[in-house]
């Protein structure tokens, strides 16, 4: 005879003593937040959508959702954007190419469907502290300011493409420093130079080759 079922989790976060599952220490999304109002169990080789898509490999997962990609059986693409996004929204956006519901033990899932997208910079970030870190050294000072791109050949550029304009008028410098006592300052420069990164120099920087995501936390401001 066999054993009757568990009862439904509750929709909420479980405290300590109403853990349903053996921890998991690999780097996953957490497995108590499989539950009614939490994510949509996904296995690969699922077919979603009447047959069109079939999961073949897991990106990554957030706060609301587990991401996938999945293989278009159908072949289709019909790029779409929401129509308060400018036309050139595809060129920073990542772009929605589909969307349907999927119905499951955990409640009714929208599934948005966009365009397949490389790992984050945060993904990126990381290879580079874990290579630090099997050569026993810590950064220190890790946040997003510190994240840089590789340029061009920049050694090929002639310096008066490279130098920055001296003009208080584009706001490329500052006007002259002065002390509020009117005296000459020994160590301060004349004037302060605003920051001008070699964006045009930089080859991701063309055709905005890095697009944002997760826009589920977003809102549209009419004004």
């Amino acid at each position: 005879m066999k054993d009757s079922p568990p009862p439904i989790p509750p929709s909420r976060t479980p405290n300590d003593d109403e853990w349903r599952f053996r921890t998991i220490t690999l780097p996953c999304e957490w497995i108590e937040d499989y539950r009614p109002g939490g994510y949509h169990p996904v296995h690969l080789g699922d077919i979603f959508n009447n047959g069109q898509y079939k999961v073949i490999r897991k990106l990554g997962e957030g706060s609301y959702s587990t991401v996938w990609l999945t293989h278009d059986l159908n072949c289709k693409s019909c790029t779409t954007l929401p129509k308060v996004a400018p036309v050139e929204g595809g060129r920073y956006i990542a772009q929605l190419l589909d969307e349907f519901k999927r119905s499951g033990p955990n409640d009714i899932h929208t599934c948005p469907v966009f365009e397949p997208m490389g790992p984050s910079v945060y993904t990126m970030s990381l290879q580079a502290l874990v290579f630090l870190h099997e050569n026993n050294i810590a950064h220190g000072a890790f946040q997003p300011g510190n994240i840089l791109f590789v340029l061009d050949d920049i050694n090929s550029m002639p310096e008066d493409v490279l130098q920055q304009e001296q003009n208080v008028q584009s706001r490329s410098i500052s006007d002259l420093v002065q002390r509020l006592d009117g005296k000459r300052d020994l160590w301060a420069p004349q004037y302060l130079c605003v920051a001008q990164p070699l964006v045009p120099f930089t080859p991701c920087a063309e055709g905005f080759k890095i697009k944002l995501s997760d826009m589920g936390g977003g809102w549209y401001d009419p004004m």
